[in-house]
């Protein structure tokens, strides 16, 4: 009787620890799934992000480009390089500006 008594409570107590288990193991499953959904949502938006920032890169590239540039300025802005009469020191302009001296160039405009 003894024996049998201790198989019975026994067999209850790796019964529930089973199902115990089994629900454990259900909810880590879905966990997991979850979280390889995620992952695989994230994965999806950093190729995504990825492509954008390539096109975007190609077209700085574009944008960017000397002969581009170039052409806007002839079209648009008339902007020829710097000559050497030009350049001035901070000091100089800070000595110009004390005594009101300001000096300004005509620029003929190309047709």
């Amino acid at each position: 009787m003894i024996h049998l008594e201790i198989i019975k409570k026994g067999s209850i107590f790796f019964i529930l620890l089973s199902l115990l288990m089994g629900v454990g193991v259900y909810q880590l499953k879905n966990r997991v799934s979850e979280t390889a959904h995620e992952l695989h949502h994230v994965k999806s938006k950093i190729q995504t992000t990825k492509e954008s920032l390539h096109v975007l890169r190609a077209e700085w590239g574009f944008l960017k480009s000397p002969k581009r540039l170039a052409r806007l300025n002839q079209k648009y802005l008339h902007l020829e390089p710097v000559r050497a009469i030009q350049i001035a020191s901070l000091q100089t302009l800070n000595h110009r500006m004390k005594h009101g001296i300001m000096v300004a160039y005509h620029h003929k405009r190309r047709p």
